[in-house]
């Protein structure tokens, strides 16, 4: 992966969140945009190549789906997944999730987005037992690594975070999804997200929780031109970005039921 060095200033709180903003556009008629454009085979649009797809055990969901008992999902994380780009929390991922959940499985599946913007990952890890705990789910999505990254913060703090955190919800029988960063060319050339990935691949493979690369997933999209956001129409903008949380939550779903379906 290549990685991308700051001047040593680094850019401003400003210049990052109107990028960030960019790349899903936090818009009203987005849901309605969506719907007026040309219907495409949603499991074509959102393809990603086989080394990108996210394959992982999760043994704590997998338990409740055998045992015919609900399913619990806490989806935990910053302004994308509060709903940042979608026409309102309802349109977000997590509950787009909810919804490919319950198509694909008999029992009743619940996601409970927890999710707060502007927090880094020791704040959200913080958070972890009032939020995540104390709902009993089977599973947490914990996407994280922007606000660190963006801040520059101390990559051994966020590793620590991230490590404590799994130990934590692992103890109380919750599985770990990870979710890492969003892309963008231009954030990329501003912010040095590299350690920080590279950080929560490490934690995800020492500690046994499972990697979503959102990060890379987009790389890809927008390399075939699909979810260009650097470079996309304002018109078309508010339409793709409700696609882009439909196609989170299409992967999402694949991967959790490939898991407890295993």
């Amino acid at each position: 992966m290549t990685h991308f060095h700051r001047s040593r200033r680094g850019p401003s709180r400003k210049a990052v969140a109107v990028l960030l903003g960019c790349l899903i556009v936090a818009s009203l008629p987005a849901a309605r945009a969506a719907e007026e454009s040309p219907p495409v085979e949603l499991a074509k649009f959102c393809a990603v190549p086989d080394d990108v797809v996210p394959n992982g055990f999760l043994k704590h969901a997998r338990e409740a789906y055998r045992a015919g008992k609900p399913l619990r999902i806490v989806a935990f994380g910053t302004s994308s997944s509060a709903g940042t780009g979608a026409a309102n929390r309802a349109e977000a991922y997590p509950a787009r999730l909810q919804a490919d959940l319950q198509e694909r499985f008999a029992i009743p599946v619940e996601v409970v987005n927890k999710s707060v913007g502007g927090q880094s990952a020791r704040q959200m890890a913080s958070r972890l037992e009032d939020d995540v705990v104390s709902l009993e789910p089977s599973l947490v999505i914990w996407q994280t690594g922007t606000v660190d990254s963006v801040g520059n913060l101390q990559l051994e703090d966020f590793g620590r975070a991230l490590s404590q955190g799994v130990e934590m919800l692992e103890k109380e029988g919750i599985d770990v999804i990870f979710m890492n960063m969003q892309y963008s060319r231009r954030i990329e050339l501003l912010v040095n997200y590299g350690p920080y990935v590279d950080m929560m691949n490490a934690v995800a493979t020492q500690s046994g929780a499972v990697l979503f690369d959102r990060l890379e997933m987009m790389r890809h999209w927008a390399g075939e031109g699909r979810l260009d956001f650097d470079n996309m129409p304002r018109a078309e903008r508010a339409s793709r970005a409700a696609k882009l949380h439909e196609c989170i939550a299409l992967q999402l779903g694949d991967m959790i039921e490939k898991a407890v379906r295993r």
